[in-house]
């Protein structure tokens, strides 16, 4: 049995298999694969989110997985790879901007060496960039709105010169 995997929406131009992923540890993009695009799965992993009944034996699971279409497969990895390798991925904001914005360190402000983040000298917590305010704050500020995260730019904090940790990514991809 064949399941749909066109009503599967994603953030990445409305590719069902193949998605990047900005890597926080290495500064740099990752490229996933959607092997359930369908939400069915025969792995049975204990971390996933996907529930998979385990009273049923190995046949009956197999016949349960999904059929990925090899060649949308093929076509959206090319598609994919040719984005993050040329930088387009960035230039044309083919990326969640609120999920980076609100659930990544990348509006972090980096210390001008670029090698760590800028931190409140009483909290320790990682200074962002408000660009409603025009302004400082910490990256938890409740005054914050979703879309005032600075994910470019440079800004003057403390006499210094600093840029968002998103900044350092598009200079690492170009």
């Amino acid at each position: 049995m064949e399941y749909p995997t066109r009503n599967h929406p994603s953030s990445f131009h409305q590719q069902t298999i193949v998605y990047p992923v900005i890597s926080r540890r290495s500064r740099g993009i990752s490229i996933g694969i959607n092997v359930s695009p369908t939400k069915r799965c025969t792995f049975g992993c204990v971390y996933c989110q996907i529930h998979v009944d385990r009273t049923k034996n190995a046949k009956e699971l197999a016949l349960l997985s999904p059929t990925i279409d090899l060649g949308q497969l093929r076509r959206e990895l090319l598609a994919t790879v040719d984005s993050a390798v040329s930088g387009r991925l960035f230039e044309e904001k083919r990326f969640d901007t609120w999920f980076v914005k609100n659930r990544t360190n990348a509006p972090y402000l980096m210390n001008p060496a670029g090698n760590d983040y800028m931190r409140n000298p009483e909290t320790n917590k990682p200074l962002v960039w408000n660009t409603a305010t025009g302004a400082v704050a910490t990256f938890d500020d409740p005054e914050i709105g979703d879309e005032d995260f600075a994910l470019e730019g440079t800004y003057e904090v403390n006499g210094e010169m600093v840029r968002p940790a998103f900044t350092y990514l598009l200079d690492a991809v170009k």
